[in-house]
């Protein structure tokens, strides 16, 4: 039983951290594409 918590809880970290960089680079993209033109 506890071997199954602690299978979960890892899948549900490593998908909290995946979804949170998905999400982060997404946002970059949204928000922030006219900036990164102008400075390069």
């Amino acid at each position: 039983m506890l071997h199954k918590v602690e299978m979960l809880l890892q899948s549900f970290v490593f998908a909290l951290v995946f979804h949170k960089l998905i999400l982060e680079s997404v946002i970059n993209r949204l928000f922030k594409p006219e900036k990164t033109e102008k400075d390069e």
